[in-house]
């Protein structure tokens, strides 16, 4: 861990010495958690939803449904017809979308086999994959130390890893990558059939969060990352970058991604979409919905 800490020490100075990231507006790419479905899958139906979403930066959404919509994607269900038009426009555009899934009771293994039956229940949805989010700070299970709930975590994982058709990744709290397991977190969750992790590394620094990540990053190179990063108006400025211009925001981001810049680094996942459009752009006193 040492050894790999100054070795990102030593990126970071030669970085800050020799070189600037790009400006951000010069085919930058971002991913959004989307946590609701109905409005996005309303917004979709303007014509110019596809170029409003190019001109945000979307290429991929991570999109999450209710349990009524669960059911309701069902074939014959009232939003199933909706959600494959969307998903065939999507495609039309170059854009990715991931169903997001996000309850923790998932980990425990009493609820294993719900996360089960509702990944196999999307497996005849054109989906590009599937995004877990079950943060194991959120449970309140008597005697479940966080690295048991972490390793119960990665088994539901590999149990909708198993059942899913798609590739499956998973959110994970900056902090639990951090914490020493054996093995390594991301080392368990590659073995559990999980592709990608989000990184939530709620830091408006990007040189922190880069400090910070890139031992993780480094030290499992067969792993694809992308960090998540929060524009949540109900976090705190040290947290969330609500309080930025839209320029801003991006010009962050792409300094993050210049810091970065791994092979399996993938970019940036922005938390979340409806906050995101919500960014004022430079000029303006308040931000504009659109």
């Amino acid at each position: 861990m040492i050894r790999r800490l100054a070795s990102a020490l030593a990126f970071f100075i030669s970085l800050n010495f020799c070189a600037t990231p790009a400006p951000a507006d010069q085919g930058y790419r971002l991913t959004a958690y989307a946590w609701n479905a109905d409005s996005v899958l309303d917004a979709a139906s303007a014509p110019d939803y596809w170029d409003t979403l190019f001109s945000q930066h979307i290429s991929r959404l991570l999109l999450s449904f209710n349990g009524a919509q669960l059911r309701a994607l069902v074939p014959g269900g009232l939003l199933r017809p909706r959600l494959d038009t969307f998903l065939q426009q999507a495609a039309s555009h170059g854009v990715e979308v991931n169903a997001l899934l996000g309850e923790p009771s998932w980990i425990l293994p009493e609820h294993r086999s719900d996360l089960v039956a509702i990944v196999t229940s999307l497996r005849d949805i054109a989906f590009s994959g599937i995004e877990l989010d079950m943060e194991p700070n959120q449970l309140n299970e008597p005697g479940l130390t966080a690295q048991g709930g972490l390793k119960q975590m990665v088994a539901s994982a590999a149990a909708a890893a198993h059942a899913a058709a798609v590739p499956v990744g998973v959110s994970v709290n900056l902090k639990y990558l951090e914490m020493p397991m054996s093995p390594c977190l991301p080392c368990a969750l590659q073995s559990a059939g999980v592709t990608h992790v989000t990184i939530m590394a709620y830091i408006t620094n990007p040189d922190r969060v880069a400090w910070r990540v890139i031992p993780v990053i480094s030290a499992n190179p067969d792993v694809s990352f992308s960090i998540a990063q929060s524009v949540e108006p109900e976090l705190s400025s040290s947290e969330s970058y609500a309080k930025d211009t839209r320029t801003e925001f991006l010009s962050s981001m792409a300094r993050l991604s210049f810091l970065v810049n791994r092979r399996n680094f993938s970019g940036v996942v922005v938390q979340s979409y409806d906050d995101y459009v919500k960014l004022a752009f430079p000029g303006q006193s308040q931000p504009v919905l659109r």
